[in-house]
Protein backbone atom coordinates (compact mmCIF):
# COMPACT_ATOMS: atom_id res chain seq x y z
CA UNK A 1 0.00 0.00 0.00
CA UNK A 2 1.35 3.50 -0.87
CA UNK A 3 0.92 6.30 1.90
CA UNK A 4 1.50 9.87 1.61
CA UNK A 5 1.80 11.57 4.87
CA UNK A 6 1.04 15.51 4.44
CA UNK A 7 2.98 17.30 6.80
CA UNK A 8 4.40 20.45 5.92
CA UNK A 9 2.44 23.17 7.89
CA UNK A 10 3.64 25.27 10.70
CA UNK A 11 1.31 24.53 13.24
CA UNK A 12 0.02 27.37 14.33
CA UNK A 13 -2.59 26.16 16.30
CA UNK A 14 -0.18 25.23 19.02
CA UNK A 15 1.95 28.41 18.77
CA UNK A 16 4.03 29.33 21.15
CA UNK A 17 5.19 25.35 21.32
CA UNK A 18 5.73 24.65 17.40
CA UNK A 19 7.07 27.77 16.59
CA UNK A 20 10.33 26.74 16.71
CA UNK A 21 9.77 22.55 16.15
CA UNK A 22 7.56 20.94 13.99
CA UNK A 23 4.59 18.83 15.32
CA UNK A 24 6.27 15.65 13.26
CA UNK A 25 9.50 16.29 15.73
CA UNK A 26 7.77 15.96 18.83
CA UNK A 27 8.69 13.23 21.18
CA UNK A 28 5.99 10.58 22.18
CA UNK A 29 8.37 8.13 24.12
CA UNK A 30 10.41 5.13 23.91
CA UNK A 31 13.16 7.50 21.81
CA UNK A 32 10.60 7.81 19.20
CA UNK A 33 8.91 11.26 17.73
CA UNK A 34 5.70 11.29 16.08
CA UNK A 35 7.01 10.95 12.20
CA UNK A 36 9.57 8.16 13.32
CA UNK A 37 6.56 6.05 14.95
CA UNK A 38 4.53 6.31 11.92
CA UNK A 39 7.12 5.42 9.13
CA UNK A 40 8.06 2.38 11.69
CA UNK A 41 4.19 1.43 12.28
CA UNK A 42 2.96 1.55 9.13
CA UNK A 43 6.36 -0.76 7.53
CA UNK A 44 5.92 -3.23 10.23
CA UNK A 45 2.07 -3.48 9.29
CA UNK A 46 3.13 -3.89 5.65
CA UNK A 47 6.75 -4.78 5.26
CA UNK A 48 6.42 -3.50 1.56
CA UNK A 49 4.28 0.03 1.96
CA UNK A 50 5.12 2.71 0.08
CA UNK A 51 5.64 6.11 2.69
CA UNK A 52 6.16 9.61 0.81
CA UNK A 53 6.21 12.43 3.55
CA UNK A 54 5.40 15.64 1.74
CA UNK A 55 7.25 18.20 4.13
CA UNK A 56 7.69 21.84 4.21
CA UNK A 57 8.25 23.51 7.65
CA UNK A 58 11.39 22.31 9.30
CA UNK A 59 12.10 20.28 5.67
CA UNK A 60 15.92 19.57 7.14
CA UNK A 61 15.33 18.26 10.16
CA UNK A 62 12.45 16.07 9.91
CA UNK A 63 14.15 14.53 6.45
CA UNK A 64 17.35 14.11 8.68
CA UNK A 65 14.90 11.28 11.42
CA UNK A 66 13.44 9.82 9.06
CA UNK A 67 14.43 6.38 7.80
CA UNK A 68 15.88 5.68 4.28
CA UNK A 69 13.10 3.98 2.77
CA UNK A 70 10.84 6.73 3.39
CA UNK A 71 10.67 9.20 0.46
CA UNK A 72 9.98 13.04 0.70
CA UNK A 73 8.78 15.58 -1.11
CA UNK A 74 9.30 19.31 -0.36
CA UNK A 75 6.55 21.77 -0.41
CA UNK A 76 8.28 25.26 -0.42
CA UNK A 77 5.26 27.25 -0.36
CA UNK A 78 3.74 25.74 2.86
CA UNK A 79 3.99 29.18 4.38
CA UNK A 80 2.00 30.62 2.04
CA UNK A 81 -0.47 28.01 0.79
CA UNK A 82 -2.68 25.05 2.73
CA UNK A 83 -2.08 21.22 2.42
CA UNK A 84 -3.75 21.20 -0.83
CA UNK A 85 -0.04 22.46 -2.01
CA UNK A 86 1.18 19.86 -0.55
CA UNK A 87 -1.58 17.60 -2.11
CA UNK A 88 -0.28 19.09 -5.29
CA UNK A 89 3.66 18.49 -5.42
CA UNK A 90 2.83 15.37 -4.38
CA UNK A 91 0.55 14.68 -7.55
CA UNK A 92 2.70 12.19 -9.64
CA UNK A 93 2.09 9.67 -6.66
CA UNK A 94 -1.63 9.73 -7.36
CA UNK A 95 -1.98 7.48 -9.66
CA UNK A 96 -2.23 4.26 -7.59
CA UNK A 97 -4.46 2.98 -4.49
CA UNK A 98 -3.33 5.22 -0.93
CA UNK A 99 -3.58 6.17 1.89
CA UNK A 100 -3.83 10.36 2.61
CA UNK A 101 -2.71 10.79 6.16
CA UNK A 102 -2.47 13.98 7.85
CA UNK A 103 1.50 14.39 8.86
CA UNK A 104 -0.17 15.47 12.94
CA UNK A 105 -2.10 12.48 13.67
CA UNK A 106 -0.99 9.54 15.81
CA UNK A 107 -3.67 6.41 15.70
CA UNK A 108 -3.40 3.37 17.41
CA UNK A 109 -1.59 0.07 15.83
CA UNK A 110 -4.76 -1.75 15.78
CA UNK A 111 -6.29 1.65 14.13
CA UNK A 112 -3.57 1.75 10.87
CA UNK A 113 -3.81 -2.04 10.75
CA UNK A 114 -7.61 -1.79 10.08
CA UNK A 115 -6.73 1.21 7.59
CA UNK A 116 -4.32 -0.34 5.63
CA UNK A 117 -6.47 -3.43 4.64
CA UNK A 118 -9.02 -0.92 3.66
CA UNK A 119 -9.46 -1.58 0.00
CA UNK A 120 -12.61 -0.01 -1.54
CA UNK A 121 -13.04 3.20 -4.11
CA UNK A 122 -13.18 5.93 -1.49
CA UNK A 123 -13.03 6.06 2.16
CA UNK A 124 -13.33 8.74 4.41
CA UNK A 125 -12.22 7.67 8.45
CA UNK A 126 -14.15 8.66 11.00
CA UNK A 127 -14.54 8.20 14.91
CA UNK A 128 -18.44 8.51 16.01
CA UNK A 129 -17.35 7.99 19.06
CA UNK A 130 -16.92 12.08 18.67
CA UNK A 131 -20.27 13.56 18.17
CA UNK A 132 -20.50 17.21 19.48
CA UNK A 133 -17.68 19.88 19.37
CA UNK A 134 -15.88 18.76 16.48
CA UNK A 135 -12.89 19.96 14.68
CA UNK A 136 -13.71 18.75 11.08
CA UNK A 137 -17.59 16.79 11.26
CA UNK A 138 -18.49 14.01 9.06
CA UNK A 139 -22.13 13.95 7.53
CA UNK A 140 -23.42 10.81 6.69
CA UNK A 141 -26.63 9.82 4.80
CA UNK A 142 -27.65 6.39 3.85
CA UNK A 143 -24.64 4.62 4.59
CA UNK A 144 -22.03 7.03 2.45
CA UNK A 145 -20.13 10.37 3.15
CA UNK A 146 -22.65 13.61 2.16
CA UNK A 147 -20.38 15.91 3.26
CA UNK A 148 -17.20 16.83 5.53
CA UNK A 149 -16.34 20.60 6.94
CA UNK A 150 -14.28 22.03 9.46
CA UNK A 151 -17.81 23.96 10.27
CA UNK A 152 -19.81 21.10 11.20
CA UNK A 153 -19.10 20.96 14.87
CA UNK A 154 -21.66 17.77 15.45
CA UNK A 155 -22.24 14.96 12.68
CA UNK A 156 -22.02 11.31 12.48
CA UNK A 157 -18.45 11.55 13.74
CA UNK A 158 -14.51 13.21 13.58
CA UNK A 159 -12.42 13.13 10.83
CA UNK A 160 -9.56 11.07 11.67
CA UNK A 161 -7.68 12.94 9.16
CA UNK A 162 -6.97 9.94 6.90
CA UNK A 163 -8.65 8.64 3.38
CA UNK A 164 -8.06 6.03 1.51
CA UNK A 165 -8.87 5.73 -2.21
CA UNK A 166 -8.60 3.63 -5.03
CA UNK A 167 -6.70 4.14 -8.09
CA UNK A 168 -9.19 5.87 -9.84
CA UNK A 169 -10.30 7.88 -7.27
CA UNK A 170 -6.60 8.89 -7.10
CA UNK A 171 -6.29 9.78 -10.50
CA UNK A 172 -9.56 11.83 -9.79
CA UNK A 173 -8.55 13.63 -7.03
CA UNK A 174 -5.00 14.67 -8.92
CA UNK A 175 -6.81 16.39 -11.50
CA UNK A 176 -9.56 18.24 -8.90
CA UNK A 177 -6.81 19.23 -7.31
CA UNK A 178 -4.68 20.54 -10.06
CA UNK A 179 -7.65 22.42 -10.96
CA UNK A 180 -8.03 24.14 -7.19
CA UNK A 181 -4.34 25.11 -7.88
CA UNK A 182 -4.57 26.41 -11.47
CA UNK A 183 -7.60 28.34 -9.85
CA UNK A 184 -5.15 29.89 -7.52
CA UNK A 185 -6.77 28.32 -4.49
CA UNK A 186 -4.26 27.89 -2.68
CA UNK A 187 -5.73 28.25 1.04
CA UNK A 188 -8.00 25.23 0.82
CA UNK A 189 -7.25 21.57 2.77
CA UNK A 190 -6.30 18.63 0.96
CA UNK A 191 -9.39 16.86 1.49
CA UNK A 192 -11.59 19.69 0.00
CA UNK A 193 -10.35 18.09 -3.24
CA UNK A 194 -12.32 14.61 -2.69
CA UNK A 195 -15.22 16.52 -1.20
CA UNK A 196 -15.95 18.68 -4.36
CA UNK A 197 -16.12 15.64 -6.38
CA UNK A 198 -18.77 14.55 -3.84
CA UNK A 199 -20.61 18.09 -4.85
CA UNK A 200 -20.08 18.28 -8.46
CA UNK A 201 -19.40 14.59 -9.77
CA UNK A 202 -21.81 12.80 -6.37
CA UNK A 203 -18.78 10.71 -6.21
CA UNK A 204 -19.65 7.81 -3.33
CA UNK A 205 -17.52 8.10 -0.35
CA UNK A 206 -17.70 5.48 2.24
CA UNK A 207 -16.25 5.60 6.04
CA UNK A 208 -14.55 3.61 8.18
CA UNK A 209 -15.73 3.42 12.01
CA UNK A 210 -12.15 3.55 14.28
CA UNK A 211 -14.69 4.63 17.60
CA UNK A 212 -12.97 2.84 20.67
CA UNK A 213 -9.43 2.94 18.94
CA UNK A 214 -7.13 5.57 20.76
CA UNK A 215 -6.03 8.69 18.38
CA UNK A 216 -5.12 12.20 18.45
CA UNK A 217 -4.62 15.16 16.44
CA UNK A 218 -1.99 17.33 17.60
CA UNK A 219 -3.70 20.72 17.97
CA UNK A 220 -3.36 21.23 21.87
CA UNK A 221 -0.95 19.88 24.41
CA UNK A 222 -3.97 17.72 26.21
CA UNK A 223 -3.80 16.30 22.38
CA UNK A 224 0.08 15.65 22.74
CA UNK A 225 -0.94 13.67 26.51
CA UNK A 226 -3.21 11.11 24.50
CA UNK A 227 -0.68 10.83 21.44
CA UNK A 228 2.07 9.29 24.03
CA UNK A 229 -0.48 7.56 25.87
CA UNK A 230 -1.28 5.62 22.56
CA UNK A 231 2.31 4.84 22.06
CA UNK A 232 3.17 3.50 26.01
CA UNK A 233 -0.46 1.40 25.12
CA UNK A 234 1.53 0.22 22.13
CA UNK A 235 4.63 -0.64 24.33
CA UNK A 236 2.66 -2.01 27.57
CA UNK A 237 0.73 -4.84 24.84
CA UNK A 238 -1.56 -5.03 21.80
CA UNK A 239 -4.62 -2.06 21.32
CA UNK A 240 -7.70 -3.25 21.82
CA UNK A 241 -11.16 -2.38 19.72
CA UNK A 242 -12.83 -2.96 16.38
CA UNK A 243 -13.69 -0.53 13.68
CA UNK A 244 -17.27 -0.83 11.43
CA UNK A 245 -17.63 -0.38 7.94
CA UNK A 246 -20.10 2.24 6.01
Amino acid sequence: MRFIILAAGQGTRMHPFTKTTSKCLMHLGHGETVAERMARVLREIDPKAEIIYVLGFMYKEIQAILPPYVEVIQNPFYAVSNSIASLWFARERLNAGLVLINGDIVLSRAALVEIAALDRPATIVLDSGKRENLDCGVIVEDRRVALMAKSFKTGYGEYTGVIQMDAQTAVAVRRQTEEMIEANDLNNWAEYSLIQLILSNDLYVGYHDIAGHEWAELDTLNDLITARRVQETEYAGPGKGKGRHG
